[in-house]
């Protein structure tokens, strides 16, 4: 029995949770929770995501309403390209990057196919037009999502003030050095010459720090413009940009010696019609600066190259001139600066804006102001005559007032000294008063060819037949190896 005064304790609990069983239970609450969480987060981005869409369509169908049949398509070449850029413009002096480009009709990749040229890496958008573009909306024109493959951290490219190398129609030129890998090499992946701008030199062309909206907006279609352009031995290839960010960059192959006006003027005292022996990498090493009249005819056919393939593409420069072609340490001669560059969706096209060339211009050009592959072909004759006088300035006691008349009466430039007949007669072929008359770059090429071909017969050789008996004996040095 149990006496009254007994206290009955309460038996032990069984099946109790463990610590283990607890904290797998919080484990698991707090892992839904992060699930709950990203959940609403998709759903809110979706839903922002489809807002933004639906505003976009509204407009597009409140645009397509006013102008049911007024397409991008439908504009004329040279409104729809003012608008795509000033699209682009106003985002980029925003501080935003480039999103839309408007769709290119009149320099389409079918239209062009019958022009290339074998041997030249053609622009990307030529050769692969979808490339990395897809097509996002239509909102009365054509929206084109676009990843930039020339844009470049601006922590990669080290700008060296104290080295000035010139100006440019709307900003000044420094010798830069770009780290790493160029944009280019990321465009051209599989190109042989895509390869070579690791750790390189470069140029930098930036903008003046008081340049006003529409010195950027040149630069911004100056920069367009060496996108489309594609890789040339003979132009001043593009290696990258920066653009979403001031101040605003053009990075471009770096020349050694400069500009060929420069490079002329320091050696016009030291022009030489003696064969050459060594390459141009040699000389500069030795320190060798003297000129034969075959670089000059190099730098005339390497310039009209250059100038035929930008005919391809239909492009227009307006400032081809001595001071716009830079030369590397190979004697290369390579087009440069594209700040008047336009492209001419037509034969020819009118244009006042802008300070021009005047001594460069072709007489239709001062007139009225038309501008064609013809009016290049004249200026390509006045540069002619800068590489042969050695860098003198055209027209020096002409004021630019008085152009027109003096073209107008029939009066050209006269033939530089170091310039043959049969070049002169090259340079005049190009000074035709109809544009007509004047040769293309491509038959210019041809003639230059020849000329070179002629000047580069028994080069380096030693015509035995003039020798005197007894002294044949040939060496290695009378051999051009």
């Amino acid at each position: 029995m149990i006496g009254k005064d007994t206290k009955l304790c309460p038996a032990p609990a069984k099946g109790g949770l463990s610590a283990i069983a607890i904290a797998a239970i919080i484990v698991a609450a707090v892992a839904l929770l992060i699930i709950a969480l990203g959940v609403i987060f998709i759903i809110y981005y979706k839903n922002k995501h489809l807002d933004w869409r639906k505003k976009i369509m509204q407009f597009s169908n409140s645009d397509s309403n006013r102008t049911p049949s007024t397409t991008f398509e439908d504009l004329p070449a040279s409104t729809a390209s003012s608008l795509a850029g000033t699209i682009n413009t106003a985002r980029r002096i925003s501080g935003l990057p480039a999103m839309f480009t408007e769709k290119r009709n009149s320099a389409t990749p079918s239209t062009l196919t019958s022009r290339r040229k074998s041997g030249v890496l053609y622009p990307s958008w030529l050769q692969n037009p979808s490339g990395i573009r897809t097509v996002s909306q239509q909102v009365g024109l054509e929206m084109v999502m676009e990843t930039d493959l020339w844009e470049m951290p601006r922590d990669q490219v080290i700008v060296k003030r104290d080295i000035k190398l010139g100006n440019g129609v709307y900003g000044e030129v420094f010798k830069g050095v770009i780290i790493g890998k160029a944009p280019i090499e990321e465009v051209y992946k599989t190109a042989f010459f895509a390869h070579q701008y690791d750790d390189c030199e470069c140029a930098v062309k930036m903008l003046h720090s008081y340049a006003e909206a529409n010195s950027r907006a040149e630069f911004l279609q100056e920069i367009g413009f060496m996108k489309e352009l594609g890789f040339h031995p003979n132009i001043a290839n593009m290696l990258g940009c920066i653009t979403v960010s001031t101040p605003m960059c053009l990075l471009l192959e770096y020349a050694h010696y400069g500009d060929m006006a420069r490079f002329l003027r320091e050696r016009k005292d030291r022009v030489t019609t003696a064969p050459r022996l060594t390459s141009p990498a040699e000389r500069a090493a030795s320190n060798d600066d003297s000129v034969s009249i075959k670089d000059l005819l190099s730098f005339c056919w390497q310039i009209s190259d250059g100038m035929e393939y930008l005919t391809e593409l239909g492009f227009v420069h307006r400032d081809l001139a001595a001071r716009n072609v830079l030369v590397d340490k190979a004697m290369n001669a390579m087009i440069g600066d594209f700040g008047l560059c336009r492209k001419a969706d037509n034969v020819a096209f009118t244009s006042k804006a802008g300070r021009l060339p005047i001594k460069w211009m072709a007489i239709e050009s001062l007139k009225s102001y038309q501008f064609s592959t013809k009016s290049d072909v004249w200026s390509f004759g006045v540069l002619m005559f800068e590489i042969f006088s050695m860098g003198m300035v055209p027209y020096i006691d002409v004021p630019q007032t008085e152009m027109l008349s003096y073209l107008g009466a029939g009066k050209r430039l006269p033939r530089p000294k170091n310039a043959s007949l049969d070049i002169y007669d090259i340079m005049q072929s190009c000074w035709k008063e109809r544009a007509a008359d004047r040769p293309s770059f491509n038959s210019l090429r041809e003639r230059l060819a020849r000329h070179l071909e002629d000047a580069t017969e028994d080069y380096g050789y030693l015509n035995l037949s003039q020798v005197p008996t007894g002294s044949r004996t040939s060496t290695v040095s009378d051999v051009d190896l």
